[in-house]
């Protein structure tokens, strides 16, 4: 509830943080909080790749919105969508992005109602990332 980022370390770490970020991006204000706080080590990033999920967007701000805004700021990004079916969507992610050294993602941008009866991404990722995970909210 501070509006801070907060950068969760998994417990072992890699040796390089942010060479090879994913950005796990729905399009809600805790996604562009959380992109906006990791500035600083995107546009230090050797590969950026821009993830979302199909069903998961938050507004009409998709992939390739985030993609043009990062080339703005000299930041070349791929974007990729992933389709999480029968799977759970923090499952398909934490997938997609098993290569990055850093997630970059929004915490906790739906509903709790709807968490509890779907689950949640936040959840998922906090308990089962590899990688650093830096949040915003």
């Amino acid at each position: 509830e501070t509006g801070r980022p907060v950068l969760v370390a998994p417990p072992k770490l890699p040796s390089v943080i942010g060479a090879n970020i994913s950005i796990f991006w729905n399009g809600s204000a805790q996604a562009a909080r959380a992109v906006a706080a990791a500035m600083p080590f995107i546009t230090d990033a050797d590969t950026v790749t821009v993830i979302n999920a199909e069903g998961e967007g938050e507004t009409s701000s998709g992939p390739a919105d985030l993609a043009t805004y990062l080339a703005w700021r000299g930041v070349t990004a791929d974007t990729r969508t992933v389709a999480p079916g029968s799977r759970g969507v923090g499952e398909v992610l934490l997938d997609a992005c098993a290569d990055c050294d850093l997630l970059v993602m929004g915490a906790y941008t739906h509903s709790r109602v709807r968490r509890l009866i779907l689950g949640g991404v936040t959840k998922h990722v906090l308990s089962n990332a590899a990688m650093p995970v830096l949040m915003g909210h």
